[in-house]
């Protein structure tokens, strides 16, 4: 498991090459509001999800596992919301 500098965990994919090595992760970065965080704006007196949710991940990328096309990922809730919003223009996946 990932965590943040505030010990927040992450929703994570690790890509690993047969050998069991870590090629490349990417962490989930648009997160399900009340799924995985509480949104800031909502100051709520309970405590809804536990220590302060998920950490989101910096954003869009493609990963690059040896012997593949470079790979796009979404995680979940990143699927719904439009191609150019989900990956990085200047490295398309190819698969």
């Amino acid at each position: 498991m990932r965590f943040d500098e505030r010990r927040r965990p992450r929703n994570s994919l690790f890509a690993l090459t047969d050998g069991g090595v870590i090629a490349d992760i990417y962490d989930k970065w648009h997160l399900v509001p009340f799924g995985e965080y509480v949104p800031d704006w909502l100051p709520l007196p309970i405590m809804v999800l536990p220590g302060d949710g998920f950490a989101p991940g910096p954003g869009p990328r493609t990963l690059h596992v040896p012997g593949l096309p470079p790979v796009g990922v979404l995680i979940c809730y990143e699927a719904i919301f439009p191609v150019r919003l989900s990956r990085p223009m200047t490295a398309l996946p190819g698969w």
